[in-house]
């Protein structure tokens, strides 16, 4: 006689951050907002707004991104930008200065942008030397504004 086990299977989707028992449940949504995401990096870099940009999850999970010609992990880039959010939103909040908007980091060959501190995820993007500052900040704020509507 055989005995057949059964295992409760438990999906974590890593844009929501949720655990769920149902394998089928949102799969087809999680889907399509990755695609979505995706889709979202993808034109910041062919508007040549930005090198290359990710939609990274404050806790560091890597949703979406085009950092795929460094050498460099993604992920690795993700969990660097979380980590580089949660110390700018250290200071600013002991320092009762709120949460941060926007962290540039500055180089003599371009900028690194992380944005969305008030949100479920952040924009991290690699910026071109020479890039219109004011114009790339009105195009992040909108990129955050639609990402928040897919989380």
């Amino acid at each position: 006689m055989h005995e057949i086990y059964t295992e409760k299977v438990i999906i974590y989707d890593v844009v929501s951050g949720k655990k769920g028992e149902n394998p089928q449940s949102g799969v087809e949504n999680m889907v399509t907002t990755r695609e979505q995401m995706k889709d979202i990096v993808d034109d910041l870099k062919e508007k040549k707004a930005v090198d290359a940009a990710a939609i990274i999850r404050k806790d560091g999970a890597l949703l979406a991104s085009n950092f795929d010609k460094y050498t460099m992990p993604q992920e690795i880039f993700a969990m660097m930008g979380a980590t580089i959010l949660g110390a700018a939103k250290n200071i600013t909040l002991k320092s009762d200065m709120g949460l941060p908007s926007r962290i540039i980091i500055e180089t003599n060959d371009g900028d690194v942008i992380i944005t969305g501190a008030d949100t479920k995820a952040m924009v991290m993007c690699l910026v071109n030397e020479g890039m219109d500052q004011v114009l790339l900040s009105e195009t992040l704020d909108a990129v955050v504004e639609k990402v928040q509507t897919l989380l």
